[in-house]
């Protein structure tokens, strides 16, 4: 449910009891709810949620933040996506009911496939934690890094105090309704997030207020409807289109943009590695290695990639294992002449080059076949 009350010019009141990705708040919804209260310096919204999903979570978070007039009212549970949603206030304007809940932990998620997607997905939960003690440690009352022991793969809930105790709000508030008095952090433990939000809001009084059937409500919405429409360029649908249609088709388009961005994600650390990989060849690693570094790189990240690299000491050339010279500078006075190409020997050092072909053939045909497109021929 998603009310709003605008008999204040200067505040704007929305009241909201929903899931975090639901039909009527989600990314585009909120998105759309914004424009629609521009006008007003305040938006105060009135909050009940036990979750929701990860990817309008995190839009809805950054709408919030670049508005600077969000301030969010917590008058029964905050949950999950919920608290990523809540630290979108605006300074000093997160706020609890005292006798409120708040729970946090770690993001989850699933994977169908191979041991290469189950790695990706593992990799983009870790990298989403990272994002969320940020998040959360973002308020000049909040402590840095201090939710970390809460993203442990266990639900953690706070009362009010707690959660002020952790600046994870900015104050507490008088409760909205008397009940559910029985709970305590113990029993909403038990109960788990939908439960909890469940008995809030069978108390809570504007969940009771019936849908307003009038046509101009029903006009609004059909409005509304073609609005989200026509900003996101859904196809199949119309404004005649039922809410689930519409949904789906949301949901569709969000999916699309994720998939892109996770592709595009993906072929730019194909790139990378396989960069990092080839400038490795003929010094810490051979040609035959090549495609086992490209795999590590692929599937553990660049960042173990390179420490992979960092562990392997660079190898010796037949000719300094011949002279005796593995481990020492062939000539203590010659410059670090890594990253050389064939211009720069040719320039600075071309006898080195000729010794080059002879005690170093590998790293000669390289420098040639990059100056001049084929190896050498052979002598």
């Amino acid at each position: 449910m998603v009310k709003i009350d605008k008999s204040d010019s200067q505040k704007a009141i929305v009241t909201v009891y929903a899931y975090v990705g639901s039909w009527d708040f989600n990314a585009a919804s909120f998105q759309a709810l914004l424009d629609e209260l521009e006008a007003f310096p305040t938006i105060v919204i009135r909050l009940h949620t036990y979750g929701g999903t990860v990817f309008d979570g995190n839009i809805m978070f950054n709408a919030a933040l670049a508005s600077k007039k969000i301030e969010i009212e917590v008058v029964g549970v905050v949950a999950s996506m919920g608290t990523i949603f809540l630290q979108g206030a605006k300074a000093g304007g997160r706020k609890m009911v005292e006798n409120g809940f708040m729970m946090i932990h770690t993001p989850s998620g699933y994977t169908d496939g191979n041991a290469k997607q189950h790695l990706a997905n593992a990799k983009l939960l870790q990298n989403m934690e990272k994002q969320f003690i940020k998040v959360y440690g973002q308020h000049q009352n909040a402590k840095p890094n201090g939710t970390a022991k809460y993203l442990d793969g266990t639900d953690h809930w706070l009362s009010a105090e707690e959660a002020l105790a952790e600046g994870l709000i900015d104050g507490i508030i008088p409760s909205v309704v008397d009940g559910p008095q029985e709970l305590t952090v113990e029993a909403v433990a038990q109960l788990g997030p939908k439960a909890v939000f469940d008995k809030f809001k069978a108390s809570l009084k504007d969940d009771a207020t019936p849908p307003d059937p009038s046509p101009e409500n029903l006009n609004k919405h059909f409005k509304m409807k073609q609005a989200l429409i026509d900003k996101y360029g859904l196809k199949g649908v119309t404004a005649d289109s039922t809410d689930a249609e519409v949904q789906a088709a949301l949901d569709a388009h969000f999916e699309a943009i994720e998939t892109k961005a996770k592709n595009d994600a993906e072929a730019v650390k194909k790139t990378t590695v396989e960069a990092m990989v080839k400038a490795q060849v003929g010094k810490k690693i051979t040609a035959q290695q090549e495609a086992t570094f490209v795999a590590i790189g692929l599937n553990a990240g660049v960042d173990a990639l390179q420490e992979a690299f960092n562990a392997i000491k660079p190898s010796a050339t037949i000719a300094q294992v011949l002279n005796g010279t593995t481990g020492k500078a062939v000539d203590p006075t010659a410059k670090n002449r890594e990253g050389w190409d064939w211009d720069k020997y040719q320039a600075e050092a071309p006898a080195d080059l000729e010794k080059m072909e002879v005690e170093d053939p590998e790293n000669f045909k390289a420098l040639f076949k990059a100056k001049y497109g084929v190896e050498p021929k052979s002598k």
